[in-house]
């Protein structure tokens, strides 16, 4: 391959879609005789923001023998067409790709790259099968369902605060018949509703009725009022391309994430998943998967190098886990392997995990780790486990002091989730949110040695509840020898969802009901003299919508009604976690 020297940057190209739609993106071209493999992002934040992602280094890359393409998505920046998001990803992606391989210069071999949204939209056009995709690297995406319906509960300040970022995305773009100064009304509009108010739409009900969804002028589909009204319509869900088609995918894929991004589970079961196909075992052998001690805000990983720690509210990790270059040259070896055709590359083990707790990184040949002794952690108490007070116990013996344990949800007065970030993992003690008196609270004796917990971490839960419908949540926390309450993991679970996302099915107040809720994937390494405890209550608002106990539609319900819940702790329903224990 002829020595990159010079690279010219080719603004708004135009690459036309089946339906007549023109798309646009910057080409960066590197000046050669020889054709050479493309590299396509499609997003829908603006692809102007790419040129300065270090992770992707597409300044640096184009210099390594790589074709560029930063594109808009339909309806997103320069590009023509209304936004819906995921609905037009799929042959939009599909017609991308094949178009970028018949230009003279494409060697005809195609990869894709983009984190969160720009990660689902690779899988939708990775499951068409474009023939000229040779490798896809989807980070932060889940492959089952629209993320921000987690068990059929809204991610709610989530989902409003990223409505409002497309709002502005379509303002920043030109989007809108605006004079210069409506234009820069609307945006500051837009912006002081995200930085100041967004928490504070959350708490409207019917919380359809927030001002920010009544915000008129901009040109963008109100996919947000949508996705509530469709909540569980499964053809409106297709329609808009989800599931996203994971299974369909062909080409080998990079996996990437944080254990603290709400897209963590998703990544782990698309890996887990194409990595156990057995009807083509070099593709199966082909992806990989790299989990880090990240959020979802910050891509890859975290926005500092290698030499800079991490630090999520009280808890900071050492420099190792800064991953910014070795992600980048991970990148770069994938592709090289499969868009230049460099057998000779060694592209790693098929999984690289960030072991925390120790605090180191670890190659692993599978996930999950064929190794796991699943182990039931058992729910008991004297009584009341009620606050960081009670007498709630976590046991590796079957429970026998009491059989139950209850508390009063209300959901005017829910718990509260505001020092988070939007995504879910600033760390923070919880003691104080523990002394809450509708949440259980659960804690073992302090370990005696180090107990190590990697993969997957489910919940078996019985419950009762006065209610028709509620939610409950758990978490797993680590407990120092100080006192102090680190949370790490958490999940969801809507009742009336409990057989499956598309029908409701509502409860008889009083019956008892069995919760198999997978709380999600981790490496944590409990230290010796430190304690494990769980926390089960029903809201963490406003990162998720109330569930108000009634059977109203999401989005319309008014009036709350209080849950008296119960947890069953006994021989007959004996409710615990079970964790994925490593022997060490």
């Amino acid at each position: 391959m002829d020595t990159i020297t010079e690279v010219r940057i080719h603004k708004n190209i135009p690459i036309p879609m089946r339906d007549g739609v023109i798309l646009r993106a910057d080409h960066l071209e590197p000046v050669s005789e020889e054709p050479l493999p493309v590299l396509i992002v499609r997003t829908p934040y603006l692809k102007e923001s790419f040129y300065t992602k270090q992770v992707y280094s597409v300044n640096e890359t184009v210099f390594r023998g790589y074709h560029i393409l930063l594109c808009d998505v339909r309806g997103g920046g320069q590009s023509e067409g209304e936004f819906t998001p995921f609905a037009n990803e799929k042959n939009d992606g599909y017609d991308t790709i094949q178009w970028a391989s018949e230009q003279p210069w494409c060697n005809g071999k195609v990869g894709t790259f983009g984190y969160s949204y720009n990660g689902g939209q690779q899988i939708l056009a990775a499951s068409t099968n474009p023939p000229a995709l040779a490798a896809a690297a989807p980070g932060g995406a889940s492959g089952w369902f629209l993320p921000t319906l987690m068990y059929g509960v809204l991610s709610h300040r989530t989902s409003l605060f990223w409505y409002m970022k497309q709002l502005r995305n379509a303002i920043l773009s030109g989007k809108g018949d605006f004079t210069p100064e409506e234009r820069q009304k609307k945006r500051e509009e837009i912006e002081y509703i995200m930085r100041f108010r967004n928490e504070e739409e959350c708490h409207v009900l019917p919380f359809l009725d927030a001002e920010v969804l009544k915000f008129e002028g901009v040109p963008i589909r109100k996919f947000f009022n949508e996705w509530v009204d469709h909540c569980d319509d499964k053809e409106y869900w297709e329609r808009m391309g989800q599931p996203l088609g994971i299974e369909n995918v062909n080409v080998p894929c990079f996996f990437y994430t944080g254990w603290f991004d709400y897209m963590c589970q998703g990544q782990a079961d698309n890996f887990e998943l194409l990595s156990h196909r057995t009807d083509d075992p070099e593709l199966a052998k082909s992806h990989r998967l790299v989990l880090g001690p990240w959020i979802h805000t910050t891509e890859y990983g975290t926005s500092t190098d290698s030499n800079s720690g991490v630090r999520y509210g009280e808890l900071t990790f050492p420099p190792n886990s800064g991953y910014t270059k070795e992600m980048y040259d991970s990148f770069m070896k994938f592709y090289d392997k499969y868009l230049k055709g460099n057998d000779s590359v060694d592209t790693g083990a098929p999984v690289r995990i960030y072991v925390m707790g120790d605090n180191v990184w670890r190659d692993e040949q599978e996930w999950p780790l064929a190794r796991t002794k699943y182990t039931p952690l058992y729910l008991d108490s004297e009584g009341d486990a009620r606050t960081l007070k009670g007498n709630g116990v976590l046991s590796f013996e079957l429970p026998h002091l009491t059989e139950k344990d209850e508390y009063d949800y209300d959901p005017l007065n829910p718990c509260d989730n505001t020092d988070s970030d939007l995504h879910k993992g600033i760390i923070k003690d919880r003691r104080e949110k523990e002394m809450r008196e509708d949440m259980l609270v659960y804690t073992t004796e302090p370990l005696e040695q180090d107990l190590e917990v990697t993969g997957n971490i489910w919940a078996k839960l019985f419950i009762q509840s006065s209610a028709v419908d509620t939610d409950f949540f758990v978490r797993l926390v680590d407990v120092l020898p100080d006192g102090k309450a680190y949370g790490y993991l958490s999940g969801v679970f809507r009742m009336r969802y409990r057989d499956g996302y598309y029908e409701s099915h509502y409860m008889t107040p009083g019956e008892v009901y069995p919760v198999d809720l997978k709380v999600g994937p981790i490496s944590l390494v409990f230290k010796k003299g430190h304690q494990i405890r769980i926390e089960i209550t029903s809201s963490d608002f406003p990162e998720y919508d109330r569930n108000l106990n009634t059977a109203e539609p999401m989005g319309y319900g008014k009036e709350a009604v209080i849950a008296h819940q119960t947890i069953l702790h006994s021989e007959k329903y004996p409710s615990h976690m079970l964790l994925p224990v490593i022997p060490r």
